[in-house]
């Protein structure tokens, strides 16, 4: 599939043309979306009016992964280096998220991993009946994802934990 770029072409029309036929080739149809008429219908009425929707459905994006909310604000009346400095600033903000989650994530792995041998330490046979009396004080119903949730630790540890489960 070959990329389209917006800062390619002078025109709205010239750009949808483009993607139109990039799409018939390679899928055999048009997409609704890559019509002059739905960027007209969202306000987009120039290739730059495009490059700014684009760059403002990144931001929304790359936002949500940052703050956990997608960013809203007037995207048409800002210059596309504004659209820029935001974007650069809402991955930045992305980048700090996933290192302060990370962190916690390993914390709480640790954490958890010192309860359930603090359980085989008081009673429990072994690691994964430790598992087991921890799933059951947590009230989660087997649902190890939400074992996951309940313990802040990182979903993949579901498949360990079912591992454990099926020896327990």
């Amino acid at each position: 599939m070959t990329h389209i770029n917006l800062a390619d072409y002078t025109t709205l029309e010239a750009y949808c043309e483009a993607v139109q036929a990039r799409n018939l080739a390679d899928y055999g149809r048009v997409v609704e979306h890559d019509t002059v008429e739905y960027y007209n219908e969202a306000g987009v009425f120039t290739i730059e009016d495009a490059m700014k929707w684009e760059l403002y459905g990144t931001i929304s994006d790359v936002s949500k992964d940052a703050n956990g909310f997608r960013a809203r604000f007037d995207w048409q009346s800002m210059t596309l280096d504004q659209l820029q400095e935001e974007l650069d600033y809402y991955y930045k903000e992305s980048l700090e998220t996933q290192e302060r989650e990370a962190k916690w994530e390993e914390e709480n792995l640790q954490s958890w991993k010192a309860h359930l041998r603090h359980l085989v330490s008081i009673g429990a046979k072994n690691i994964p009946t430790a598992l087991k009396w921890d799933m059951s004080a947590e009230d989660v119903d087997g649902d190890t994802g939400y074992y996951c949730y309940h313990k802040g630790i990182g979903y993949r540890q579901e498949r360990l934990i079912n591992r454990l489960l099926r020896v327990a």
